[in-house]
C-alpha cells in the first residue's frame, strides 16, 4: 500500500513539498472512527484523486496502474470517465469491480448510463456492456428520466429501443424540463406513443417519495407541471392527447390537504394564453391544438 500512496501522491501533486495540500480532515476522521490507521484516509483521498487525474487527462498507463496495484474504482470517478467520453477508463473500471449497474452517489443517482445520454456513442457502447435502461436512482429515476430531460432525442429513442420502460422514472414531468420547446413536444409525443400515462401522478407508484415532495409543481400530472412552468406548447400537446383538466393535483401545508386541477394552478402562476388552452379543452373547444395542428412523422 506504501508503493500506491507514494504513486497516487505523485499522480495529484507532483511536489512533495505542498502534499499537505491534499491531506483531508474528514477522511481521516472516518478512517480512524472505522479503527483504520489515519494514513489510511489519506492514501484513499490520494489514490481517489490520482484516478480523477489519470482520468481527466487521460492518462491510461497511470490508471491501469493504480487500479492494479489496489485502487478502487468509485462513484465520482466513473462519473467523470463518462463526461469526458472516455471509454477506456470505464472498462478499466468495470474490469476493476465497478458494476455497469451500479446507481451512482449513494443510489441518488441512476447508474452511469445516465451520464452518457448527450453522447450517442457513448450511449450504445455502454448498452452493449450491459447498462440497463430501467435501473432507478432512490429517488425512481432511470437512465431514460435523464434523457428525456436533457438528452438528445435520439438518445431517447436508442433507450427506447433498448427496453426503456416509459411507466418508469416519471418521464413526462422529466421532458417538460428541457430548454427547447418544440423539442418538449416531440419527446411528449414520443413518449405517449409508446404507451406513457398522460395523467399520472409523479412518483404514484412510490408513496414515500410522494410524501417528501414539497415544491409546488410537485405531486400533480405532466399537465400541472406544465401549467405551472408556463410551457404552452406542452400544455397544448397533452391536452392534445386528451389530458385531463380536471385532475387533482395534492398539495399539503399548514391549512391542510388541498387539491388543484390544471386550471387552478395556471390561475395562481398567471400565464393567460395557457388559461385560454384549458377553459377551452374543458369546454371542448378548439385552441392552438386545432388551430394549428402539430404532425410528426
Amino acid at each position: 500500500m506504501a508503493d500506491l500512496r507514494d504513486f497516487a501522491a505523485k499522480c495529484v501533486n507532483p511536489f512533495p513539498e505542498r502534499q499537505s495540500d491534499y491531506h483531508y480532515p474528514a477522511q481521516r476522521l472516518a478512517s480512524e472512527e472505522s479503527g483504520a490507521s489515519p494514513g489510511d484516509g489519506m492514501r484513499a483521498h490520494a489514490a481517489g484523486d490520482a484516478l480523477i487525474k489519470s482520468v481527466s487527462l487521460p492518462n491510461t498507463k497511470a490508471l491501469q496502474h493504480l487500479l492494479d496495484m489496489g485502487a478502487s474504482p468509485y462513484s465520482f470517478a466513473v462519473e467523470v470517465a463518462a463526461m469526458k467520453n472516455n471509454q477506456i477508463a470505464l472498462s478499466l473500471f468495470f474490469k476493476h469491480g465497478w458494476p455497469v449497474n451500479k446507481p451512482l452517489q449513494d443510489g441518488a443517482a441512476p447508474p452511469v448510463l445516465h451520464c452518457a445520454v448527450s453522447s450517442e456513442g457513448l450511449l450504445s457502447w455502454l448498452l452493449k456492456e450491459g447498462a440497463d435502461p430501467n435501473v432507478a436512482s432512490n429517488t425512481d429515476d432511470t437512465a431514460l428520466s435523464t434523457a428525456v430531460q436533457s438528452g438528445t432525442p435520439r438518445a431517447v429513442r436508442m433507450l427506447l429501443y433498448a427496453g426503456g420502460n416509459v411507466r418508469r422514472g416519471n418521464l413526462l414531468h422529466r421532458a417538460l424540463d428541457r430548454d427547447s420547446s418544440w423539442d418538449v413536444v416531440e419527446i411528449i409525443h414520443l413518449l405517449i406513443s409508446k404507451g406513457a400515462r398522460i395523467d399520472e401522478i409523479e412518483h404514484a407508484s412510490r408513496p414515500v417519495l410522494q410524501k417528501s415532495c414539497r415544491l409546488p409543481e410537485d405531486r400533480g400530472t405532466a399537465l400541472h407541471r406544465a401549467c405551472y412552468l408556463g410551457k404552452t406548447l406542452a400544455v397544448d400537446t397533452l391536452l392534445r392527447h386528451g389530458a385531463n383538466v380536471y385532475a387533482n393535483q395534492v398539495r399539503d401545508d399548514q391549512r391542510g390537504t388541498r387539491y388543484r386541477t390544471p386550471i387552478q394552478v395556471d390561475k395562481e402562476e398567471g400565464y393567460d394564453e395557457i388559461i385560454v388552452l384549458l377553459e377551452e379543452a374543458a369546454s371542448g373547444g378548439g385552441g392552438l391544438t386545432r388551430a394549428h395542428p402539430i404532425a410528426f412523422s
